[in-house]
């Protein structure tokens, strides 16, 4: 149950109210099941009636993500911070970290040389921009996805484009 009018949206954890029970079952069986169908053991398992356990459901919604099967959503209220907190820790517990996914093949921008952009926090600063806005106050802000390397403040980047390539 969120707490109305806090500002790093905390919440109390309580049973589920009986009027959503039959609800929270069947959704909570639904993503079981989506879960174990990532993972011919786990499915296995889950037919024959055994139960999974959370950890073991964690695990193996991570192992989804990383393979591009699962997708999370996360539902909350920003203006009330309803969910913030959550969506926070549950980002953190699942989502895989950029170490823990396959390296990323890239091709240079005008030739044929394949790259590989391995995610390695002492690598050399490997980022891509996707979005650049002006601001008033501030001046040009640009948005980018760090492949590798660190990042810091006031830091002076050059541009060399590589061309995603799609396998």
């Amino acid at each position: 149950m969120y707490k109305k009018g806090t500002k790093a949206g905390e919440y109390e954890e309580g049973d589920v109210p009986s009027e959503y029970r039959d609800r929270f079952e069947r959704y909570s069986k639904e993503l079981i099941e989506r879960i174990a169908e990532t993972d011919d053991t786990l499915l296995e398992r889950y037919l024959g009636g055994e139960e999974i356990g959370r950890d073991e459901a964690i695990a193996a919604m991570k192992a989804g993500m990383l393979k591009g099967e699962l997708f999370p959503l996360f539902c909350g209220a920003a203006e009330l911070t309803y969910g913030t907190r959550a969506l926070l820790s549950k980002l953190v517990e699942l989502i895989p970290a950029p170490n823990e996914r396959p390296p990323l093949e890239a091709q240079r921008w005008g030739s044929a040389e394949r790259v590989t952009l391995k995610s390695e926090d002492a690598g050399r600063f490997v980022a891509q921009v996707f979005k650049t806005i002006s601001e008033p106050h501030v001046g040009d802000v640009t948005f980018f996805r760090v492949y590798s390397g660190p990042s810091k403040t006031g830091r002076t980047c050059t541009t060399r484009r590589a061309k995603r390539s799609r396998s």
